[in-house]
């Protein structure tokens, strides 16, 4: 059975997991202030699938200009699809480069969750699209068990590129953000 071209629901049904981010705003005050770090504009060494490109990722403008504002954005390495249908904000899904974005996204939070979904991709892509090593990996460098050490890394990595607002970690850890740079440049951990 060709995994990559079966369909992300029956995966899920032979218990290959989507990587799901519940991304959802905390309450007022929740989160501790991070501060302001300037968005990375380092050179990446990600491998580009073979996706065909579009002219427009999504036909959602807004979506548009959110995935074009992302420094590390490789053009056509990942399809871009606007649905709800996780009960999500945003969802990876490592196993097809593709990525989801919930139409309910209030505009504030945009282009912080597709940096989110677009650093998940740019992790597994560091380990040449092994999802397990790549987990793995993130869980051993940023703790957790599960996909908690992708989410964190995930995180971090879309503060190194601007986002304002992450729903896992502020991530203020110095080491943290280390790791989160050197998965931006293309590097495992």
């Amino acid at each position: 059975m060709n995994l990559l071209r079966t369909p992300a629901a029956s995966l899920a049904v032979m218990g290959m997991a989507l990587v799901v981010a519940g991304l959802r705003p905390a309450a007022a005050g929740a989160s501790a202030a991070v501060p302001h770090v300037a968005p990375l504009m380092a050179v990446s060494m990600h491998m580009v699938a073979a996706h065909r490109p579009a002219r427009r990722p999504t036909t959602w403008p807004a979506l548009n200009r959110a995935i074009r504002r992302i420094p590390s954005y490789h053009h056509g390495a990942a399809r871009w699809v606007v649905s709800g249908r996780y009960g999500h904000w945003g969802t990876a899904d490592w196993y097809h480069d593709t990525l989801y974005i919930s139409p309910t996204v209030p505009p504030s939070f945009l282009y912080d969750v597709v940096a989110h979904e677009w650093s998940h991709e740019l992790s597994v892509l560091d380990y040449r699209g092994d999802v397990a090593a790549a987990t793995r990996a993130m869980n051993r460098f940023f703790g957790g068990r599960g996909l908690t050490g992708a989410e964190r890394a995930a995180d971090c990595m879309a503060r190194l590129q601007g986002a304002g607002w992450t729903h896992y970690t502020s991530c203020t850890s110095h080491r943290w953000r280390r790791g989160a740079a050197r998965l931006l440049r293309g590097r495992q951990l």
